[in-house]
């Protein structure tokens, strides 16, 4: 039968406990003082570890102990997994402390825009050493990098293709009009008109794959009508451009619009029938999150 080596059996962490702080001290009463045993407790638990390892650890003298050459081989290796261990603990409570980490987020641009920039700043406020990076998609490319584990969690704008792996918080209504540059010739003059008698203009609004797009499609449907933009644009900023050129009538968000129409460049145009709110919304995997993840998302609901 061949002989029982260490590794065949479960290593006895309190017993390299005890010969840890024996060796940093070289004294029994110091570890037992450290360690609050009693020395006998001591003395008891090395004499143990000794018999086990078939060799002594320690030589003993009127006052402590020195290590043997096998004892000091021994306790390079032991000082080193308490260090990592000391480490691990460390860097656990810094995360539990929120005092590092990272976030990342993947982002639709007017999530980006009219919240996400807001939120960030705000936390960063309070935990000014956690990382958080920030890559901008369309919405369905944003679900695409959560779920490949390259984000976090996704901050866009719904409604989406498919949910059934996903968690959904709506944080925040986001409300789309219609408006015109200021020399832009509108039906009914500024008054209130009905979307079928501005549906054959040329519309400036936003490209196919966004989600705000397959909103505004919706909504034309429901109507009896089909949207046939002029200009399919990936961001609210270019409809505001093309807008104030007087190129065409824009849809684009309120939130978007307010300065621009408050200066006078451009104006709302009054449509009876309302597109119906989107709302901007954080996205995770339906699994544990990391802690600054969780702590950002609870800082914005």
């Amino acid at each position: 039968m061949s002989a029982i080596t260490t590794s065949d059996k479960s290593i006895n962490w309190e017993s390299y406990r005890v010969f840890y702080y024996t060796a940093k001290n070289l004294n029994i009463t110091g570890a037992a003082r450290e360690l609050y045993i009693s020395q006998p407790a001591v003395s008891k638990t090395i004499s143990v570890l000794e018999s086990e390892l078939g060799c002594r650890l320690f030589f003993r003298k009127s006052k402590g102990v020195l290590l043997t050459p096998e004892g000091a081989e021994l306790y390079d290796h032991v000082k080193r997994a308490f260090e990592e261990i000391a480490e691990g603990e460390q860097t656990l409570r810094s995360r539990i402390f929120m005092e590092h980490g990272e976030i990342t987020i993947a982002a639709s641009d007017t999530a980006l825009r009219y919240f996400l920039l807001d939120a960030i700043s705000d936390f960063r406020i309070l935990y000014q050493d956690i990382a958080i990076t920030v890559h901008t998609y369309p919405s369905d490319n944003a679900i695409e990098s959560l779920r490949s584990g390259e984000s976090d969690m996704a901050v866009i704008v719904t409604p989406l293709i498919s949910i059934g792996d996903l968690d959904m918080r709506a944080i925040k209504d986001i409300e789309y009009i219609f408006i015109a540059g200021k020399d832009y010739p509108v039906p009914g003059g500024g008054r209130p008109v009905h979307l079928k008698q501005i549906a054959n203009e040329d519309i400036i609004c936003m490209g196919k794959g966004m989600a705000t797009r397959r909103n505004l499609d919706s909504f034309f449907e429901n109507c009896g009508l089909m949207l046939n933009p002029k200009y399919a644009l990936p961001e609210n900023e270019l409809i505001l451009d093309f807008t104030k050129r007087n190129l065409g009538i824009g849809i684009m968000t309120a939130v978007a619009a307010e300065n621009a129409i408050r200066e006078g460049s451009i104006v709302q145009v009054p449509v009876i029938e309302k597109i119906p709110t989107i709302a901007i919304t954080i996205v995770t995997l339906k699994k544990n999150l990391s802690m600054q993840a969780e702590r950002f998302i609870e800082s914005v609901l």
